[in-house]
């Protein structure tokens, strides 16, 4: 199970390493379906406050962390699913 990822910088340091290990495409696929795992994990956790104000802060970094963890599709590395 991975964990919540919440923060820009946890998803920019994912696809960092992703990118690491392009050589060894199954690390980085594992590692891919972590990142994308973990963000999935902080739009589930995601309630929206009462503050409407806040809640389109919240709904805009919700935005940001997929947009970043969709960085990962730049990487060529093979994927594949057994």
């Amino acid at each position: 199970m991975a964990k919540m990822v919440t923060t820009v910088e946890e998803v920019r340091a994912a696809v960092k390493s992703i990118r690491a290990c392009v050589n060894d495409y199954e690390m980085a696929h594992a590692k891919e379906d972590d990142l994308y795992e973990g963000v999935l994990r902080a739009v589930a956790a995601f309630t929206l406050q009462a503050d409407a104000v806040g809640g389109v802060v919240a709904i805009q970094h919700l935005n940001e962390l997929a947009k970043a963890a969709l960085e990962s599709k730049r990487i060529k590395f093979k994927r594949v699913c057994a």
